[in-house]
């Protein structure tokens, strides 16, 4: 596949893979520090067993190119966890130095499994700087993401923005949302 195609994973019938057994998948990383080149940007996925044996694996996933984005997340605030609760969350986030128009086109904030963003339009602010937005269509809700639409002709000027928005807490919280 190429740039965000699936990636499956096919077992040889003569794997090592045994019914009823947990296994646990892990992604290593290695920053290389700087653009690497073409011939060298693929990830590797290796299957090992409980003796941390590796089995199988593929050493060839074309990887995408790296970008950086000068920008920190101070931290994260909420009015309540209580369960059918609605409750107003604050991320915080810092722009290190300016960030040019047409860098990115989107801003997309991730909810915890059951989690349900507020679908109001009034429901969404940035303070004390506005973010710069589209006219038409700021900010959308699609399931689990509460995406800001960036104005592509527009920088993204360097300073701290607060980042307001209402959930509705789930009936039932799950053990771990990572």
């Amino acid at each position: 596949g190429g740039v965000d195609a699936v990636l499956k994973l096919k077992f040889q019938l003569d794997t090592k893979l045994r019914a009823n057994k947990a296994y646990t998948f892990g992604i290593r990383v290695y920053n290389p520090g700087g653009k690497p080149l073409a011939s060298k940007n693929y990830w590797g996925l290796t299957l090992m067993d409980s003796t941390m044996q590796s089995f199988d694996g593929n050493l060839r996933i074309p990887g995408l190119e790296l970008k950086s984005i000068p920008m920190r997340c101070n931290g994260i605030g909420w009015t309540s966890a209580a369960a059918r609760v609605l409750s107003t969350l604050l991320v915080q986030i810092r722009i290190m130095q300016p960030i040019p128009a047409g860098t990115a086109n989107r801003l997309v904030v991730g909810a915890p499994n059951g989690v349900m963003f507020s679908e109001e339009e009034s429901a969404v602010r940035v303070v004390p700087m506005p973010l710069p937005l589209e006219d038409a269509r700021p900010t959308r809700v699609a399931g689990e993401k509460l995406i800001f639409n960036l104005d592509n002709n527009a920088d993204i000027r360097m300073g701290l923005y607060n980042i307001r928005f209402e959930v509705s807490n789930p009936s039932v919280r799950p053990s771990d949302n990572t």
